[in-house]
């Protein structure tokens, strides 16, 4: 791991291999960045990480594109009826009192499971959208998982983030990321699709649901007020 210092951020090279060269205080800064947030509390920022083949190559993937490019609209129509299943969960979330975040899997265009944000509900520090819905899937052969297709209304976290690589999800197909971003560039970086649809309805659960219990978000992010 080669690590250079780019202005404000630390930029990582990841090349899969241990990790050298760290400066001491490597750890706090990688937390602080993670905890940053832009001054209306909306946006966490995550790192900057770039992720390299043993080449020195960088992995190409697939975005949607700019809001309101042709490229994005049909990012939109080819993904958007599938992303309605998770839109459902969120909504479903929303009525139970919980976050209103859906997700669900998706191999062969058929759909496998669906979850949501249950950590009110169930109680429970991890049970994540994503993790939720993975787990509603039951045990898969590892060659279903690489045929996958992972919506989540929101931009997954590095918990949720972590999972999609542990089971070679290739990828990932996000509702919105105005509210929250972390993982995005790792999954970019681990050679996995992200493709955010940047939907009005994802982010208006959202935007709902931070106005009226920020708290509650707060928690899910961890982060222990609007300050961070």
């Amino acid at each position: 791991m080669l690590v250079e210092r780019d202005d404000a951020w630390w930029v990582c090279a990841v090349q899969q291999t241990n990790v050298i060269d760290l400066p001491p205080d490597w750890n706090a800064r990688c937390e602080n960045a993670w905890r940053a947030r832009s001054a209306g509390g909306r946006r966490v920022a995550g790192l900057r990480i770039r992720s390299r083949s043993r080449s020195g190559a960088r992995r190409r993937t697939t975005t949607a594109g700019p809001r309101g490019s042709s490229r994005r609209r049909g990012a939109v129509r080819e993904y958007g009826e599938l992303m309605e299943h998770a839109i459902e969960q969120a909504r479903i979330g929303a009525a139970e009192g919980g976050i209103p975040i859906g997700a669900a899997l998706v191999v062969g265009g058929e759909l496998l499971s669906a979850g949501r944000n249950r950590r009110v509900q169930r109680a429970s520090p991890t049970l994540h959208a994503e993790i939720d819905c993975i787990e509603s899937a039951g045990r898969q052969a590892a060659s279903t998982y690489r045929r996958a297709t992972l919506f989540t209304t929101l931009s997954p976290c590095f918990l949720c983030t972590g999972a999609v690589l542990l089971f070679g999800i290739p990828r990932v197909v996000i509702g919105e990321n105005r509210t929250y971003a972390a993982g995005e560039e790792l999954l970019r970086g681990h050679g996995v699709e992200v493709v955010v649809l940047d939907l009005d309805e994802c982010a208006e659960l959202m935007a709902d649901f931070v106005t009226a219990r920020p708290e509650l978000w707060h928690e899910d992010i961890a982060v222990d007020d609007a300050g961070g």
